[in-house]
């Protein structure tokens, strides 16, 4: 009702010049196409709406048309505007003019600017007042802001509740701080609230989080942590800050603080399902800054590697290269499970100089390491004598028992002779040696 039809005559504009003689002396169906080509149309814009409204929403069409043609949709721009009056002026001309295909993301631009509680009025007085979408109404509704309720505690108060739960190490006093921050997240003005202190915490801004208490016993400092692991898992936006907070401030607070954080992250922290592998990279790097503190990492959690998430085991297993000569052997052997996990590239062949049967029994997570004894089938289509596998057997054993004790010797060397005897009474003479 507001486009008037363009072959309307009372809204076509007469040709200038010989070119509108011409087209009235033309034949009727010649006057109909130079009529078709002059037409205007023209739009009632609502008041206070520029015509920079109108030129911006067909220049946007115009580029969704030529974008669906390509298939280039991560190449359509978005609506750049921060004003509400600006947005909304958008999303009535586009309602006026039936143009249901930029509404969703309209309404969705209005949402983004609204930040304050007086743009929230401001939206519902549009909505009274104008004829908007009603998806426009419930977006209204969704962002009105509400009052929390005046019996939780307002941020002074979180503050000196964490204070004094930092000097003891009771259970239930940290229940009670966990209690109150989950029920002041429900509302995002508190929300917010909560991250920053808890950032303020974690970065000393109220000093040390292990400060000498009255009890004398530092464990307020540990449920901190936990506390702060629990609350970032589900929390994308404010994950980072606080791992790097931990990991560069706490860590430099008391020298007993380095062994709690890694207790923290691996209790906490990387053992949730929901982590991504950036953020569970990103863990990994800060823990790895700290070489200092990787021996209590490896002895008291490299065990439970294995245990973790996909996406932490994958995350760690990278992490750890850049010091695999300090990693024990329980750590070796877990990032080589991972490695040997790892898909390959299409073409690529995983038995290239590993004998197939080894590469399996790695794989299944049977094979511990060691040398595969009386196998001979290596790179596809090759075989080697069992002398040449004895041989080279034998040389890495040798090096290892001169760095046994001289009982540890004995039990390898006949362990060695026990198997070079079985080989010889059970594998067939032409492997042992092959005729030429």
């Amino acid at each position: 009702p507001y486009v008037l039809s363009a072959l309307s005559s009372e809204w076509r504009a007469p040709l200038p010049g010989p070119a509108g003689h011409e087209a009235q002396k033309a034949s009727g169906a010649a006057k109909a196409a130079d009529a078709d080509a002059a037409a205007i149309v023209q739009v009632f814009m609502p008041e206070g709406c520029s015509p920079a409204v109108l030129r911006a929403l067909v220049a946007r069409l115009g580029l969704a048309a030529e974008v669906d043609t390509s298939g280039s949709w991560e190449l359509l721009p978005r609506w750049q505007t921060t004003e509400l009056r600006a947005a909304l002026q958008l999303v009535q001309v586009a309602s006026m003019l039936q143009i249901e295909e930029l509404l969703p993301e309209l309404i969705a631009l209005v949402r983004e600017t609204v930040t304050t509680a007086s743009d929230c009025q401001q939206l519902e007085m549009a909505c009274q007042h104008l004829e908007l979408p009603a998806a426009l109404s419930e977006a209204a509704a969704a962002v009105r802001p509400t009052s929390a309720p005046a019996w939780l505690p307002n941020e002074e108060q979180v503050r000196g509740m964490i204070a004094s739960a930092l000097l003891t190490a009771d259970g239930k006093v940290w229940r009670v701080v966990q209690k109150v921050i989950d029920r002041r997240e429900g509302w995002p003005k508190l929300g917010r609230e909560n991250a920053n202190i808890l950032l303020a915490f974690a970065t000393g801004v109220h000093g040390s989080i292990r400060a000498m208490p009255h009890t004398g016993f530092f464990w307020g400092s540990r449920d901190f942590l936990y506390l702060v692991c629990r609350y970032v898992r589900s929390r994308p936006g404010d994950f980072d800050a606080m791992v790097s907070a931990m990991f560069d401030s706490v860590y430099s607070m008391d020298p007993e603080l380095p062994a709690e954080i890694i207790d923290a992250v691996f209790k906490e922290l990387l053992v949730h399902e929901g982590l991504s592998f950036a953020q569970c990279e990103h863990v990994i790097a800060k823990l790895m800054q700290r070489e200092d503190k990787l021996e209590y990492l490896f002895h008291e959690w490299s065990g439970l590697f294995h245990a973790l998430p996909a996406h932490a085991r994958r995350a760690l297993a990278k992490g750890l290269l850049p010091a695999v000569g300090r990693c024990p052997h329980a750590a070796l052997d877990f990032v080589l499970k991972e490695l040997e996990a790892t898909p390959l590239a299409p073409g690529s062949d995983v038995r290239s100089g590993l004998c197939r049967k080894r590469a399996r029994a790695a794989a299944s997570g049977a094979f511990q390491g060691g040398s595969c004894i009386g196998c001979t089938e290596m790179a596809e289509g090759s075989r080697i004598p069992f002398t040449a596998v004895l041989s080279g057997v034998m040389q890495r054993q040798v090096r290892r028992l001169d760095r046994m004790t001289p009982e540890a010797r004995c039990k390898e060397t006949l362990l060695v002779a026990l198997v070079l005897y079985l080989a010889a009474q059970w594998l067939p003479w032409p492997l042992l040696w092959p005729q030429p």
